[in-house]
């Protein structure tokens, strides 16, 4: 007998049709909420920070050797400014200040112009570099939770697409394809208006965007 093995792919959330509906989804979700617990060392999460869709964002190079130097170079100087971070504005600029400095490695160890990492893809990395540590337990400082962004590609980004110039405090219109990718945040300012959108819907949803994440990523796999 012949075994069919049919491999269900994740699919994001369906944009949400409303605010309101992003708020009741959220709060939903939240009810039942519990942060994942890891046991992985943080040298272990540093040397593997890159996988599935962001490595086939770059043929033709090993993305993953070059951000498992910059994470096992940088992860103790991260965990130290993690715990000695009080506020959302000093976490919103360590964040930035990482995603440039493995910007900076990356273009000084891939010299193709083609082959150099956008915004998007060094701030998500950021992001559940973070996130991973979290989870593991290696940041003592627990005010980070609140504090952390979301690691924006399709997951994150798709269930904004009908509500995104609801929740921003931007004059002009932002139009989000029908499947973005996180080359779609292509600068650091899309990159705050986004998170700022985030964290405004989550606020109405009385939960935190780090959650927003674990829905939209996490549930959905």
């Amino acid at each position: 007998m012949t075994h069919v093995i049919y491999l269900i792919m994740a699919q994001p959330l369906h944009p949400f049709q409303s605010v309101d509906e992003a708020v009741n989804r959220l709060r939903q979700y939240q009810s039942n909420f519990q942060i994942p617990v890891s046991n992985k060392s943080k040298n272990e999460i540093a040397g593997k920070l890159i996988y599935g869709n962001i490595a086939r964002a770059f043929p033709g190079i090993r993305p993953v050797d070059l951000t498992g130097r910059w994470g096992l170079e940088t992860v103790e100087s991260l965990l130290n400014d993690l715990h000695s971070t009080k506020s959302q504005n000093d976490f919103d600029v360590l964040i930035h200040r990482y995603a440039n400095s493995l910007i900076n490695f990356w273009d000084n160890a891939i010299q193709a112009p083609s082959k150099r990492i956008g915004w998007g893809p060094a701030s998500k990395i950021t992001n559940l570099f973070v996130k991973a540590l979290y989870e593991s337990e290696h940041i003592r400082n627990a005010e980070i939770f609140q504090f952390m962004h979301v690691p924006f590609d399709q997951y994150t980004i798709q269930p904004l697409r009908n509500i995104i110039n609801a929740l921003t405090l931007v004059r002009y219109g932002i139009n989000i394809p029908v499947i973005p990718t996180m080359k779609f945040v292509n600068t650091p300012m899309l990159y705050d208006i986004l998170q700022g959108a985030v964290r405004k819907l989550c606020i109405d949803a009385e939960t935190l965007p780090i959650v927003y994440e674990y829905l939209c990523w996490d549930e959905q796999h």
